[in-house]
């Protein structure tokens, strides 16, 4: 698996197996695990792949070193600080050693993508060792042809596109990995089947995300969108043009969430978004620097999993459709103050989103004012074009609609 972006940059296998293995996994099978893997996907092995028997603790230290080295700290502070004032993770949610944790807990393996090895967690189940191991090792191949490190690059690409990238480099990895289970029962391959059986879906729901620590309910979905979403994604691909067909997305790759939940956008050639540059009110220019602390591109899943926090899931769908763009930006107040001070949320947040009609950002303004109605605890009521949330805990909201564009403003307190 390749973690999220901007958390981790190295690719793991989760397994929800916890530490409770009956013997220490042996790194034996990994050449015939690479065989099994390549003849599915059709990518000669351009090398042989070590593997590395690894306790928990090596993997946790191995987790903090590559976060440290590979993402700048100003990034995890910057996403910490939005995701907190837009109520995806409560304000008293350690960000950093959470997410760190869930992964030690549940984490059965992992391909590094810098050092060329794979890792083995040393209490991994026999059962689960050749599994994880064909899944991982498909990461492998997939750096071997197409460098997937630098597909997940905070430095390069926002957060929008980085999780398209890594839905379709997971959703390759799960599709390989059905398609050995298929094999071993003598089943048809996923290129045959007109749709993915919906118990897999079921059955993968909490993939890896049942730690002993606990995790918000938006980061779970994050983590399992690069599986579910983008094994419907490759699906897609297989179903017409095979694993060579996937290669070349690889070669093209899609450029935000949106064409992973919509495949035929992808294929049909169009972005389906234009870039957004931040734009901070004049009204807060005097209050804040002049250069955001942090801005991103959040998406439409970002959207959709935002507002099902407080919203059914299918009106969360319904509300995220139609998405053309966003930023979201993070201007700390003009203070000499420390860094730590910005985890206070004293600043402002800007997010401006366009939307590919009128319909759409109604749709948007309404399902957020509505959210945010539910997590203010205020009455909700169809507003024209501006909602107030003057006394939250968060510090004084305002979201307002104009045509097809939809501003949300956070000022901290």
């Amino acid at each position: 698996m390749i973690l999220k972006k901007p958390i981790l940059l190295i690719v793991l296998s989760l397994c929800g197996c916890g530490v409770g293995g009956s013997a220490e996994a042996d790194c034996k099978i990994t050449s015939s695990a690479l065989l099994k893997a390549s003849e599915i996907r059709g990518l000669k092995p351009l090398k042989e792949v070590p593997c590395k028997l690894q306790s928990k603790e090596e993997i946790r230290q191995f987790i903090l070193t590559t976060l440290k080295k590979k993402v700048p700290e100003a990034r995890l502070e910057g996403e910490e600080t939005v995701y907190k004032l837009l109520g995806l993770i409560p304000l008293d949610y350690d960000y950093k050693t959470g997410v760190v944790d869930l992964y030690t807990s549940n984490l059965g393996g992992y391909y590094d993508p810098e050092h060329d090895f794979y890792a083995m967690a040393k209490w991994l189940p026999q059962k689960l060792q050749i599994p994880t191991a064909v899944h991982e090792l498909v990461h492998a191949l997939q750096d071997q042809y197409f460098q997937i490190e630098d597909l997940v690059d905070p430095r390069k690409y926002p957060s929008d596109q980085i999780n398209a990238h890594l839905a379709l480099a997971e959703g390759d990895a799960t599709a390989v990995s059905l398609d050995y289970a298929a094999s071993l029962q003598k089943s048809p391959p996923l290129e045959e089947l007109s749709e993915i059986p919906s118990s897999f879906f079921q059955d993968s729901t909490e993939l890896g995300v049942q730690p002993k620590v606990k995790i918000p309910a938006g980061l779970k979905k994050m983590l399992v969108f690069p599986y579910l979403s983008g094994l419907r994604f490759v699906h897609q691909i297989l179903k017409t043009e095979g694993y060579q067909g996937v290669d070349a997305v690889f070669r093209r790759l899609p450029e935000s969430s949106e064409q992973i939940l919509h495949p035929d956008l992808y294929i049909s050639g169009k972005k389906g978004f234009e870039e957004i540059k931040s734009d901070l009110p004049k009204d807060y220019q005097s209050l804040v620097t002049s250069e955001p602390f942090f801005e991103d591109r959040l998406g439409e899943f970002f959207i959709s999993t935002l507002l099902s926090e407080l919203l059914p899931a299918d009106e969360a769908s319904v509300a995220a459709r139609g998405w053309a763009g966003d930023i979201v930006s993070f201007y700390p107040y003009i203070k000499d103050r420390p860094k730590s001070y910005w985890f206070k949320n004293e600043g402002i947040l800007t997010w401006r989103s366009n939307w590919d009609t009128y319909k759409d950002s109604r749709e948007f303004f309404h399902g957020l004012g509505k959210a945010y109605s539910k997590r203010f605890k205020v009455p909700f009521n169809r507003r024209p074009g501006k909602y107030n949330f003057a006394d939250s805990r968060v510090g004084k909201v305002i979201l307002s609609l104009d045509e097809k564009e939809v501003l949300l403003t956070i000022e901290g307190s």
